[in-house]
């Protein structure tokens, strides 16, 4: 049985102690979101100036692709980093099953332990 607490200073923190640092991405990539923003606004601008719709300024349409990819980055990022946790749990919990279920089997075969390595969560 594990408690599992989530708070603002360690993203994650279990009953067995180990926690999980909070890593702030979009802190991370701020900077390059605001550029992003910005330059997508000069093109709002411009646009506007020169009498074409934002769907006729290719320039603005490839400035809106470059700001979508770095927020669809960001969020890969942070689905990236709750995969890792999750099973960094999952196979903690998963080993301490099989030691307390199957005293024999430690130290692991080599087959077992490589299929207990590579679950993954889906």
């Amino acid at each position: 049985m594990c408690g599992i607490d989530l708070n603002l200073l360690e993203l994650v923190n279990d009953s067995d102690g180990s926690a999980f640092e909070n890593r702030r991405f979009r802190e991370d990539a701020e900077h390059a979101i605001m550029k992003q923003q910005r330059a997508l606004s000069r093109k709002v601008e411009a646009a506007k100036r020169e009498g074409r719709t934002l769907a006729a300024s290719r320039n603005y349409q490839k400035q809106r692709i470059k700001l979508a990819k770095t927020h669809r980055l960001i969020a890969r990022q942070r689905q990236d980093y709750l995969n890792v946790i999750s099973k960094h749990i999952q196979f903690g919990r998963l080993i301490q099953m099989v030691r307390d279920v199957f005293p024999v089997l430690f130290p692991l075969p080599y087959a077992l332990g490589q299929e207990i390595f590579n679950l993954s969560v889906d």
